[in-house]
Order: structure tokens, then sequence, then C-alpha cells
């Protein structure tokens, strides 16, 4: 493997070849473009093993159907932290994108900071309009949990959220369809 595809940059053509043998001379020990360091496609390798793959398991986001204060139903989205510790400096984005009446269209995206959420304890995220369910709703969550940073990204597809596709969700004790 070049050293190319384990940076993911795309290099110059160089004397007619398709990438030049001295890639690895503009490349810094941590892997940060740097002219005039050289390091070897195995200290690259080794630096790459070394980064954890954090996996986000125990994070839910939940669209619950419920009344409001005007006893008028509504879909509320939620977060739910099914870890058995606290979940720190928690923000969603959300967006919805698809085809509405026949022409593309994007929802703006919406940046939400919810703080801290204790150990099997849940948020609200945000109200979703009847009207964007016919699109993909986008949620990517990223929070701190033992001083390392984790995100996910949960899609709910064109009309995935329905009646029909309810199910009890843990911590909140509603129904509602749910990503894990």
């Amino acid at each position: 493997m070049g050293l190319w595809k384990l940076t993911g940059i795309n290099l110059p053509r160089h004397r007619g070849n398709k990438y030049p043998e001295d890639v690895h001379r503009h490349f810094s020990k941590d892997g940060i473009f740097f002219p005039g360091k050289s390091v070897s496609l195995k200290q690259i390798q080794f630096m790459l093993k070394d980064i954890p793959q954090l996996v986000v398991d125990k994070i839910i986001v939940a669209v619950v159907r419920e009344t409001n204060e005007e006893d008028v139903l509504v879909w509320n989205v939620y977060l739910v932290n099914m870890y058995d510790s606290e979940i720190r400096g928690v923000m969603v984005s959300s967006k919805g994108y698809g085809q509405y009446e026949g022409r593309d269209v994007k929802t703006t995206i919406l940046r939400h900071v919810i703080g801290n959420i204790d150990a099997h304890d849940y948020a609200k995220i945000e109200p979703l309009m009847d009207n964007l369910l016919g699109l993909s709703n986008e949620y990517w969550v990223s929070f701190y949990k033992d001083n390392d940073m984790y995100d996910k990204k949960y899609i709910f597809l064109p009309e995935s959220v329905r009646e029909d596709h309810l199910t009890t969700i843990p911590v909140l004790n509603k129904k509602g369809v749910m990503i894990r």
C-alpha cells in the first residue's frame, strides 16, 4: 500500500510517475504536512495503529410522539444516554434533506448544545415538524466520555417515522422510533 493511500492526500504527478518515491519527506512524525521532515511508511502505519477506534454503542436518538403544552400531538427528538457514566459536552447538529413536492430540498443546519447527560438519562433535542417526516432527518451527535471524544451520525430515512414503527424507548418509557 502506498503512502498516499494511508494519508488520504492527493499528491501531484512527479516526473511521469504516478507518485514520487520520496513522498514521505513531506510529513512530520505526527503525520502533518511539513516539508523537510522525513517519516517512513512504517512509522506512519505505526501511528495510524495507535489511533483508537472509538465506537458509540450506547447512545439512542429517538423520535417520540407526544402532546405539547397546547394539547397538540407533536414529534419530539430525544437523545438517550444508555452508558453507565455521564457524557459531557454533548452537541447535536441536525438537518433534513430529500425530495419534497417533487423538488430537492435541504433544511437549515441547526446546532444544539445539550451540555452533560447523566448515566441512564435523556435530553430533548428538538421538535420535528410533520412535513419533515418525508425527508431524511440527520442528527450528528458529539460528546466526551472518559476524556475521549466520540461522534456518530444517526439518519432517519424518509417515512421511517410512522405510527406502525413505534416501539418502547428505553429510559424514556415512551413509544417512538429509535436508532441505536
